[in-house]
Parts: structure tokens; sequence; C-alpha cells
């Protein structure tokens, strides 16, 4: 597996600079250009993934790993609005859509919406814990066949 410090290369070469200079320079931003969140398995998760597949990201954070997504055919990115206003601004490939609700507000209201095939789409919920008094998990483990969740307690 790459290490942390050759995916953080990799990734921060894809971001373009004004990107990076948005989402590191707001208020309350607890990330930066060396410490992005937890890319390693978000790398191998792509390049896993056929590219031709749609992929949610519950929980994505500032969403820098979007980036690695960027040839996939959509990535949904779902973030709600911290409730100190963190993570206000999120990174944005051009194939992201940006949803800001938790995973219970998307798979209950956004989801049922939308015209997917569900055999090709990979949902991830890495590193998420139970906030708004959701499994997220749990969630998306019945919502989606293929998908990977991991938490760190």
């Amino acid at each position: 597996m790459e290490s942390y410090n050759d995916c953080l290369i990799k990734l921060m070469k894809k971001i373009p600079k004004e990107e990076k200079y948005r989402v590191f320079n707001q208020a309350m931003c607890d990330i930066d250009c060396e410490f992005v969140g937890f890319i390693q398995t978000y790398y191998v998760l792509s390049k896993l993934i056929p590219k031709d597949w749609t992929i949610f990201d519950f929980g994505c954070s500032y969403n820098a790993q979007c980036y690695f997504f960027d040839k996939h055919k959509e990535y949904h990115a779902i973030e709600p609005i911290g409730d100190n206003g963190q993570c206000t601004e999120l990174f944005h490939a051009e194939n992201t859509i940006i949803h800001r609700c938790t995973t219970g507000e998307f798979l209950k209201f956004r989801f049922p919406k939308m015209d997917i095939d569900i055999n090709k789409c990979f949902a991830i919920v890495n590193n998420v814990p139970n906030w708004y008094g959701e499994d997220s998990m749990k969630l998306v483990r019945d919502s989606f066949k293929n998908c990977y969740t991991f938490y760190i307690a």
C-alpha cells in the first residue's frame, strides 16, 4: 500500500492552487497541506472501483479525496455543516456533487429521487462517528450492496 506521504503528494498535485487556498484558509479549518484526512483508503478504493461507477462518500469532511475519484462517473460528497461552522468550504472536483445533509437525510429524502443504477454505485463511510443520532455505517450497509465502512473508535 502507498504510504500516507505518497498519497498526499499525489493528491496535492491534483488539487488546483485556488482550491487549496479557499479550503485551507477558511475559519475553523483543522486540516492543512500536510494532513487532509484518511486518504490512503480513498486512494486504494479509487484504483479498485470501476471508473463508470458513481461514488457516494458519507461524512466526506473537507472532501479533498474527491480528486482521487475525478475520473469516475460521479462523486457525491455528503457532509452536514458542522455545529461550529466547520467544513463550510469543501474541495470540489468537476464530477463532484455536494449534499449538505446527514447520511439519514440523504438516504431518506435525496437518494430515492436519483436515477442511479445501484449495481454501479459504491458507498464509503470512512471514520464517521455516530453524530446526529445516526449510525452512518449501518444506514449505508443497509442501503448499498457495494460499500466500504470503517471507524476507529
